[in-house]
């Protein structure tokens, strides 16, 4: 059977950069936060999935604020993994390749969207109860392609 070749090289260079990341990783991830929202708004490509990483960075920041605490450490690593890849412009597929130099990088972010999704939704639920504002809820609507707060506000 013929293995899904994309997804096996994401999922492999997932778990070699899991173990190479250092709690430096993270700081930089954390630090770089608005470098990763202009690279993803100013791609064509990416800014499809702007929602998903604007959540993502809120998570990151809240946790590393010591604002919401209920995070796995793998979670962290990984929001720190793809965060860290999008700015690397020397990935699987080097940047400056037109079209395919951003689908690697939005493969490896819809790969761990999927990987820590129920954490994420966690700390929507936890951030829409205590952020009273409309445009954190569009966001997490957005980023989830469905309302996940209905009911739960």
């Amino acid at each position: 059977m013929k293995e899904n070749f994309p997804e096996e090289k994401i999922k492999k260079e997932f778990e070699k950069l899991s173990e190479e990341t250092s709690q430096e990783d993270i700081e930089k991830a954390v630090k770089k936060t608005d470098e990763v929202y202009r690279k993803v708004a100013d791609s064509s490509i990416l800014s499809r999935e702007f929602a998903k990483v604007r959540l993502l960075g809120m998570l990151l920041k809240d946790y590393w604020n010591g604002v919401y605490t209920e995070l796995p450490s793998k979670t962290l690593v990984a929001i720190a993994i793809v965060f860290i890849y999008i700015l690397n412009p020397i990935d699987l597929i080097p940047d400056f390749i037109p079209i395919l130099g951003q689908m690697d990088d939005v493969a490896m972010l819809l790969f761990v969207w999927k990987l820590i999704s129920e954490d994420v939704r966690d700390y929507s639920l936890w951030k829409a109860e205590n952020v009273e504002e409309e445009s954190i809820r569009t966001l997490i609507t957005e980023a989830f392609g469905d309302d996940i707060l209905s009911g739960s506000v």
